[in-house]
């Protein structure tokens, strides 16, 4: 593996391999909406992390709880665009 200088982060880890740059380099949505739950996590603490994820995945139609990364409510049926 050729290493490419530029991508030695000032912190001292190779940003090559780290999720959130592949994340931002590919544009690949699905990864960042795992990652967005980080640096949140770190700011409000985990009590209001999870309290707010579990907020978060309701549909917003009949209250059904659903999960990360789902397109449509399991009981409704609805279009759903959580992440």
């Amino acid at each position: 593996m050729k290493v490419n200088p530029s991508l030695v982060g000032p912190c001292g880890l190779y940003c090559g391999v780290c999720a959130i740059y592949i994340a931002h380099r590919d544009n690949n949505l699905k990864l960042k909406v795992i990652l967005r739950a980080i640096p949140y996590w770190k700011e409000v603490g985990i009590e209001k992390f999870i309290e707010d994820e579990e907020a978060r995945y309701i549909c917003q139609e009949c209250g059904n709880k659903v999960f990360r990364g789902v397109i449509k409510c399991n009981n409704c049926k609805i279009n759903l665009e959580l992440d």
